[in-house]
C-alpha cells in the first residue's frame, strides 16, 4: 500500500456565520474536568473521561491511567454489564465514580465499580455522547434539544433548548463540548437527506454556542451560505483549541447543490462565531438518498468524525480522516494542508467506507481504523510529522463502527462486536472481548482501572450488525475471578401490553429516537413518546410514502390500518415486523426482532391493542 502524500491547493471560502458542535471541560486543555464538587480534601481526585473524545482536543486518550498497563492487560476480565433501554450509541462519560450513559431509551448514571443503576431520566434520550463538567451532565438529544442535568440525580438544571430552531426536522447527532463558559454542539439534518424536497434543498449544517450557566444562545455558525449550496452537515463533535480560542468543525457532503463548505475543515472564532478559515479537501461530493433516481452523483467521501488537535515538533495541527479513506493534517493557524495520506483502505462504499470515526492520539502517533467494505478494515499508526507508517497496518477482519482509545500504552479498538486490546507501540494484540453486540459510534471510556464500552448498533446500512443494548465494564481480575455472567438481552419479549411493547420493542430497537425509524415524522408517524405512539398506530390508516425512485407500492394506497385491534395479520405494523409487508419496507431498519418480541407484539394486537 503506497504512502501517498499530496498537498493540493486549499480551497478557501468565506461566507456566513455558523459553528459546529463542541464540548469542553471548564479547565485547561491538558487537564481532566474539574474534580467532583463534593470531594473532601482528604479524598483522592478520581480520573475523568469527560466527553466523547476524552477532552476538547479529541485525543481519545486517558493520560492519568496507571492501574492498567501492557504488562497486565491479559488479566482484564468482564466486571459487570448492564442492559439498557434503547440503542446505546456514543462514548460513555465517567466522573464522580459514575458512568453516564445516553441511549435512545433514556439517560442513565451507573456506579463505575459495581454497575448498579444510580438514576435514570427517561425523558432525555439520544444517540450522542454526554459531556460532564463541575457536577453537571450536558446532553444533546436526537431531536436537536440541549439539556443540562445534575450529575447527582439526573434532574433538570435547564433545557430543553432547541439547538437548530430554523429547521425543526434537523437532529442532534453531535455530542456537546464544553469550553470554559460555553457549550457547543454541531447540527445536522439526516431526515431531509432521506426524504428530499424543499427540506433537503434548504438544509445546511452548522455549529451552535450556548452560555453554560443558563443555556442562552451566543451565536450560530453555518457551514454553507443561505442560498446556492446545501448540506455540509456537522455530524460529529467539534474540537476546540482553548488557548487560541478557535473551534474546528469537519463537514459532510453537499446534498443537491455543490459549494465550498462541504468535505472541509472549518476554523471558527470561539468568542464571536466568525469564520477564521475554511479548507475544502474534496469538491465533487454531491450525495443524497433522496436523489431523484435514488442514486448519488458523489461517493459519500466526506468527514463524518470529529477533528483531532495535535501539537507536533512545533507545529499545531488539526487532523481528520474521511470516508474516502484519506487522513488529512492541516496547519491550525492557516488552514494549509501539511500532508495527506490516501488509500488507508482499498475499497469504498457509501455510508460505511473509509474512516467512519476518527482516530486517537497519544502525543506521538495517530491511531486510525479505516473500513474496507464489505467486511474488513485496517488499523494504522501514522507519524504526525509526515503521515508515514510507524508499523505495518493490521487487518482487523471486520468493520469498525467506533473509535480507538488509549491508556498507558494500551490501544482499545472496537471491531464489530469485539473489543480488541493492542500494545499501542507495536500493534501486538494482547487480549480481546466479545460484547455480544456491534459496538457503535463510540469509544471505550477509561478511568480508574476500568474500561467501559457500549454495544448494540442498529443501522439501516448494517444489516449484519448485532443489537444487544449493553453497557459492559472491564477491569483487572482477582486471582480465580470469573467474568460476570451476561444478563438477558433487552427486548426478549415481555408483557403483551402496550407499555411492554413500547419499552421492549419500540424503545429497545431505537425506533423511538432514530430519524430513519420514526424518531422524526417519517410517513407522518411520530413515536418518540408512548402516548403519541399509541395514538399514531391504533386504528390509524397507513400514510407512508416511499422514497423517490422506489418501485415498492406506497403504504398510503394500501387501505390498511397500522394496527387493527384483534387482527394482527391485517395490521401493517405486524406484517412489516415479520417481513411480510405488502408495501414499504421491513421494520425495524438494520435488524430483526426476536421471536419473543414478535410474539409480544402479536399478542398485544390479538388481545385488542389496548392502551394500558
Amino acid at each position: 500500500m503506497p504512502n501517498q502524500r499530496r498537498t493540493p491547493s486549499p480551497r478557501w471560502l468565506w461566507a456566513g456565520v455558523a459553528v459546529t458542535v463542541l464540548s469542553a471541560m471548564g479547565c485547561g486543555d491538558d487537564d481532566d474536568a474539574a474534580p467532583p464538587s463534593d470531594a473532601g480534601p482528604s479524598e483522592p481526585v478520581k480520573a475523568v473521561w469527560s466527553m466523547m473524545g476524552y477532552d476538547s482536543r479529541n485525543h481519545y486518550q486517558q493520560p492519568k491511567e496507571k492501574t492498567l498497563s501492557v504488562d497486565n492487560a491479559a488479566q482484564l476480565v468482564e466486571k459487570w454489564r448492564f442492559t439498557i433501554a434503547g440503542q446505546p450509541n456514543g462514548s460513555p462519560a465517567i466522573a464522580e465514580g459514575r458512568v453516564f450513559i445516553l441511549s435512545t431509551g433514556g439517560m442513565y448514571a451507573l456506579d463505575l465499580q459495581s454497575g448498579e443503576q444510580l438514576w435514570a431520566n427517561m425523558d432525555v434520550a439520544g444517540t450522542a455522547s454526554p459531556a460532564y463538567a463541575d457536577g453537571f451532565v450536558y446532553v444533546h438529544n436526537v431531536s436537536g434539544q440541549l439539556y443540562k442535568l445534575k450529575a447527582e440525580d439526573g434532574s433538570l438544571e435547564w433545557g430543553p433548548i432547541a439547538t437548530y430552531p430554523d429547521q425543526p426536522r434537523c437532529d442532534g447527532t453531535s455530542s456537546p463540548i464544553l469550553a470554559g463558559d460555553t457549550v457547543l454542539v454541531g447540527h445536522s439534518c439526516g431526515l431531509p437527506e432521506v426524504t428530499g424536497g424543499e427540506d433537503q434543498a434548504s438544509a445546511r449544517g452548522g455549529v451552535e454556542a450556548f452560555n453554560i450557566e443558563n443555556g442562552e444562545r451566543r451565536w450560530t455558525y453555518y457551514t454553507v451560505p443561505e442560498s446556492g449550496e446545501n448540506g455540509a452537515m456537522v455530524w460529529s463533535t467539534v474540537g476546540v483549541d482553548r488557548k487560541a480560542g478557535v473551534v474546528f468543525a469537519t463537514t459532510g457532503n453537499n446534498y443537491t447543490m455543490a459549494g465550498g463548505g462541504s468535505d472541509a475543515i472549518h476554523a471558527i472564532d470561539l468568542a464571536s462565531g466568525e469564520r477564521k478559515w475554511l479548507t475544502q479537501v474534496r469538491d465533487t461530493d454531491l450525495w443524497s438518498l433522496g436523489a431523484e433516481d435514488f442514486t448519488a452523483t458523489g461517493q459519500d467521501t466526506d468527514f463524518g468524525a470529529n477533528p483531532i488537535l495535535a501539537d507536533v515538533g512545533g507545529k499545531k495541527l488539526v487532523a481528520a480522516g474521511d470516508k474516502g479513506s484519506s487522513f488529512w493534517a492541516l496547519d491550525r493557524e492557516t488552514g494549509e494542508i501539511v500532508w495527506n495520506y490516501g488509500e488507508l483502505s482499498a475499497t469504498h462504499t457509501p455510508n460505511y467506507g473509509g474512516v467512519l470515526n476518527n482516530g486517537a492520539f497519544d502525543g506521538k502517533y495517530f491511531y486510525v481504523a479505516s473500513n474496507e467494505p464489505p467486511s474488513d478494515s485496517l488499523l494504522h499508526v501514522l507519524d504526525p510529522a509526515d503521515g508515514r507508517y510507524v508499523v505495518e497496518p493490521v487487518r482487523l477482519g471486520a468493520l469498525v463502527w467506533g473509535m480507538p482509545s488509549l491508556a498507558n500504552g494500551l490501544l482499545f479498538v472496537p471491531v464489530d462486536s469485539k473489543l480488541r486490546v493492542f500494545k499501542a507501540a507495536t500493534l501486538e494484540q494482547l487480549t480481546e472481548f466479545d460484547t455480544g453486540g456491534t459496538i457503535a459510534a463510540g469509544a471505550a471510556a477509561i478511568a480508574d482501572g476500568r474500561v467501559v464500552v457500549k454495544s448494540g448498533l442498529r443501522y439501516p446500512f448494517a444489516p449484519n450488525a448485532l443489537p444487544n443494548d449493553q453497557v459492559i465494564c472491564y477491569g483487572l481480575g482477582e486471582p480465580g475471578e470469573k467474568p460476570a455472567e451476561p444478563e438477558k438481552d433487552a427486548g426478549s419479549g415481555g408483557a403483551a401490553t402496550f407499555t411492554g411493547v413500547y419499552n421492549d420493542v419500540i424503545v429497545a430497537t431505537g425506533c423511538s429516537g432514530s430519524p430513519l425509524c420514526h424518531g422524526g415524522p417519517t410517513g407522518g408517524l411520530e413515536i418518540s413518546s408512548k402516548d403519541g405512539a399509541y395514538e399514531a398506530l391504533v386504528n390509524v390508516p397507513a400514510m407512508g410514502m416511499n422514497l423517490q425512485g422506489s418501485e415498492t407500492p406506497n403504504c398510503k394506497d394500501s387501505g390498511m390500518l397500522r394496527v387493527a385491534p384483534g387482527k394482527p395479520d391485517e395490521s401493517l405494523l405486524m406484517l412489516k415486523l415479520e417481513g411480510k409487508q405488502p408495501c414499504g419496507t421491513e421494520m425495524p431498519p438494520g435488524s430483526k426482532l426476536s421471536d419473543a418480541q414478535l410474539e409480544q407484539v402479536r399478542s398485544w394486537i390479538m388481545n385488542g391493542a389496548n392502551n394500558d
